[in-house]
């Protein structure tokens, strides 16, 4: 997989080890900040984004991994889609309109707090935990 976006969450996301063990592997990741080319996050090169065609066409990549932020992920997505990759994984905060080839899936992680949020709001009513000025 190519990386979109070496920020704090796209390091994370290259850094995490656990992926490969589910058949993911990035193997690059690519971002607009120059400061940050040339650099690795982890084992993974960063490259500039107007290198991306260019690597895609030289490598076998299927997949792309999105960490944009919401205003760049459509233009992100597009491109990619345009170099041929055939599903992404998009951790931007924005639902994305592709053609229906594509696989998407959207990670939304206020999404994923808010529903961990209220299940334990429900489990701690359900035990009597719940003080009613607590916030989560």
């Amino acid at each position: 997989a190519v990386l979109i976006g070496a920020g704090h969450l796209g390091s994370a996301l290259a850094r995490y080890e656990g992926f490969e063990s589910y058949g993911l592997k990035i193997v690059a990741a690519f971002d607009i900040d120059q400061q940050k080319w040339g650099a690795k996050l982890g084992d993974v090169p960063v490259y500039p984004l107007s290198h991306l065609q260019q690597y895609l066409e030289e490598n076998h990549v299927n997949i792309g991994v999105i960490a944009v932020p919401a205003v760049q992920a459509q233009e992100v997505a597009e491109k990619l889609v345009a170099c041929g990759i055939l599903a992404i994984w998009n951790f931007a905060p924005k639902d994305l309109k592709l053609p229906p080839r594509v696989v998407v899936q959207r990670t939304d992680l206020a999404t994923s707090f808010a529903v961990l949020s209220a299940k334990v709001k429900r489990k701690m009513a359900k035990e009597d935990l719940l003080e009613e000025d607590d916030e989560w």
